[in-house]
């Protein structure tokens, strides 16, 4: 049975290990941007902010989408409330409050994808420090 389980924990790895991913990509440096993502936790309460400053004349137009994660089993992050989203032109903030939230460690996930006037964007995904509730 210990043999058994050897051979598959070698086969496991050896595959996790042997994966190659082909993507074909274009990179857009949109630059004159400036990105921010706060948490701010009071008591069970948490405050999202994510922050957007563009200085580029270029810009059409700047989504932002929020969402809060939480740890969970073995350091995995994953969705505990939003995928809130604005749309700016500019600069802005999006500013979200969740109320009564279990114990656990919780950070914000900020997307914010820019688009140009020529057609050309970006996504630049950003995550604010991590805060505990106890």
């Amino acid at each position: 049975m210990k043999k058994l389980i050897a051979i598959i924990l070698v086969i496991t790895v050896a595959l996790s290990l042997c994966t190659t991913v082909f993507a074909d990509y274009q990179v857009c440096d949109i630059g004159g941007t400036s990105e921010q993502s706060y948490l701010y936790i009071s008591g069970t309460t948490a405050t999202c902010i994510s922050q957007i400053s563009s200085l580029n004349t270029d810009v059409l137009s700047i989504n932002i989408t929020q969402t809060l994660e939480k740890q969970g089993f073995l350091w995995i992050w994953g969705k505990y409330a939003g995928d809130w989203n604005k749309t700016l032109t500019k600069s802005g903030v999006l500013n979200t409050k969740v109320y009564n939230l279990p114990s656990g460690n919780y950070r914000v996930k900020s997307v914010f994808v820019i688009t140009l006037k020529d057609g050309r964007s970006q996504t630049i995904t950003l995550y604010s420090d991590e805060q505990a509730v106890s």
